[in-house]
């Protein structure tokens, strides 16, 4: 906690970063091949130059049967699926790294002389990097071709390991965060464009549960880990434990990701000139901006101060030049602007915008609640969450099976809106005296409203933008997702901070713990049990915490009001993108 006057996330903070990677996991495309049989009827890919039409995947099909029902058999064959191993293996390391750290942060803060501002930024500095990076690295996918720019991320992941691994101090730990952020955003970003690339959306549901608990299991697990390896050995380890899983992947990305594409081969000259430079500056260097004063304000800065409302200001100026650069003067669309022209997809950006905001907002809040209200510890608070974090995997796993089987998203939309919303309004309800029969299966219907939300968003997404741009669009939803995470810190804090100040005013009670309502934990724990004093300052942060749920049910209901926007679109669409796996001749009779 720093002197400005709101609660930083110290051990949470970084547990956001895990949801919003299980998140953007569940939101992710998977792969199949069908079965043979005896005509060949179409193919998946479609590429733009027919000369290369012989290694292209092909659907299998019998007579009788329609291009919907094809897609819809469609399979995964071994070349699918050791791709899919490969981005398995780094999703656990991402993931791992994600939340290992949440409850080593007090150690790691004693150990390089930190304080509450440099353990905050720890976990800051990673969301920021990982969300801004996103976009750039779709285009320099675009660009340089998958398998490279999945590298490049790779190996900035793992660099940043290593800076953090030997880090002395607190500056070189938080640059080698910010190299991992932008290695685990850039890691993320390459796994949903290549799953894009081959994998029929009709299909992609269906392995989503894999995925998920590629995030679900080191998400649950990592903190637990940390906390063994930084009291039996040193808080290196937890980066140290990562190093084998990089190497892996590192070995192993090269020889399975080999994905080709139909354009001429050129120089490495005119790849790097065909990058439209001007706009991906003014783009990153302004999100930047933007991120950084929205994070601060009110957490680390007052919003009134100039480091705050200048980093608004020049970010949303340079936003704006950005998209003005390219609708008149960009070489090669950074933005993609056509992914925004639909008012179901736009609807859905915004869902996931305000999605991103809420989970935030639940993960940064719960345990500080169970902590400050049912003085449970750091550890028990963490296990309480779990019923969240498990109904989220358990819903979306379900939720996909049906989506792939009826091929119609819509219905999981309005089953999310309605559990989330029901679950958000149950929130309110929460207090110093709420049992556990109570509270546990309201986030239990919590979870499985967000559930059914991550993949039903996605679907809806790509379902309304032409094929050639869906991988634009799936990383543009993934950004929107990490936006609303990141902006989630700043309405947290504040809200709750201001609620803080205040109801310990009117209880007569010192309005200064507002400022340092994490660390007053511990003054209110030594307090005796049953006294007056403590029941009044449990009663504050009570309040508090539902001042914020009540405001997390207005979002709720925005979101609720723009699903009703979402169109219905067929999930049976042929791939579109310009890289896929090439086949030879002998592969595609085997087929």
């Amino acid at each position: 906690m720093n002197s400005s006057g709101t609660r930083h996330p110290t051990r949470y903070v970084l547990i956001c970063v895990c949801v919003q990677n299980i998140t953007r996991a569940l939101s992710m495309k998977q792969e199949f091949r069908t079965p043979s049989t005896e005509i060949i009827l179409s193919e998946l890919h479609r590429p733009k130059n027919p000369s290369v039409s012989d290694s292209t995947t092909a659907i299998i099909v019998t007579e009788g049967d329609t291009e919907n029902e094809n897609i819809a058999k469609w399979k995964a064959g071994r070349r699918e699926w050791s791709i899919v191993a490969c981005l398995l293996i780094i999703n656990v390391v991402v993931a791992l790294d994600g939340t290992i750290l949440v409850p080593v942060l007090p150690i790691i803060a004693n150990a390089l002389h930190g304080n509450a501002t440099d353990v905050f930024w720890t976990g800051t500095s990673y969301m920021l990097a990982n969300a801004i990076v996103q976009p750039l690295m779709a285009q320099f996918s675009d660009v340089f071709g998958r398998r490279c720019s999945f590298m490049l991320a790779l190996c900035s992941f793992t660099i940043g390991l290593v800076i953090c691994s030997i880090a002395s101090n607190f500056t070189l730990l938080l640059v080698g965060r910010v190299v991992s952020g932008i290695g685990s955003g850039g890691c993320m970003a390459m796994a949903m464009s290549i799953l894009t690339d081959i994998i029929p959306l009709r299909q992609r549901p269906t392995f989503q549960s894999l995925v998920a608990l590629a995030w679900a299991a080191p998400g649950i697990t990592g903190p637990f880990i940390g906390g063994m390896l930084a009291s039996e050995r040193t808080w290196r380890w937890c980066f140290y434990l990562n190093f084998p899983f990089c190497l892996i992947t590192l070995i192993m990305a090269p020889l399975v990701v080999r994905l080709t594409t139909a354009r001429p081969d050129t120089t490495c000259f005119h790849l790097l000139k065909s990058i439209d430079w001007m706009e991906c500056l003014l783009f990153i260097g302004s999100t930047c901006s933007f991120l950084l004063g929205f994070t601060r304000g009110g957490t680390e800065k007052p919003w009134s101060s100039f480091p705050v409302w200048g980093c608004l200001m020049f970010g949303g100026l340079g936003i704006a030049a950005a998209l003005a650069w390219e609708c008149v003067g960009a070489k090669r669309p950074f933005l993609r602007l056509q992914v925004f022209t639909s008012t179901s997809s736009n609807a859905a950006y915004f869902c996931a915008f305000v999605q991103g905001i809420l989970v935030y907002c639940i993960i940064y809040l719960l345990p500080f609640y169970f902590e400050a209200c049912k003085n449970h510890s750091p550890s028990q608070a963490g296990l309480d969450l779990m019923a969240i974090t498990a109904s989220m995997v358990a819903s979306s796993t379900v939720t996909s099976l049906i989506t792939t089987y009826l091929g119609q998203y819509r219905w999981a939309v309005w089953f999310g809106c309605i559990l989330a919303g029901l679950g958000h309004g149950l929130l309110i309800l929460l207090d110093e005296n709420t049992p556990a029969v109570v509270w546990a299966p309201i986030l239990v219907i919590l979870g499985m409203g967000h559930g059914a939300l991550i993949m039903s968003l996605i679907c809806c997404v790509l379902a309304t933008v032409q094929v050639e741009d869906a991988t634009h669009a799936a990383v543009a939803y993934s950004f929107m997702r990490s936006l609303g995470l990141c902006i989630g810190v700043a309405i947290a804090g504040t809200i709750f901070q201001n609620a803080m100040y205040h109801h310990l005013g009117d209880l007569r009670l010192p309005t200064e713990v507002a400022g340092n309502a994490e660390a007053f934990l511990e003054v209110i724990k030594s307090l005796p049990r049953g006294s007056v004093q403590r029941h009044q300052f449990v009663l504050a942060y009570s309040r508090s915490f539902r001042t914020v749920f009540e405001v997390l049910v207005g979002l709720m209901g925005l979101k609720i009001l723009a699903s009703f926007l979402i169109q219905n679109r067929t999930l049976s669409q042929n791939l579109g993108s310009e890289y896929f796996i090439p086949r030879s001749r002998v592969e595609r009779m085997r087929l």
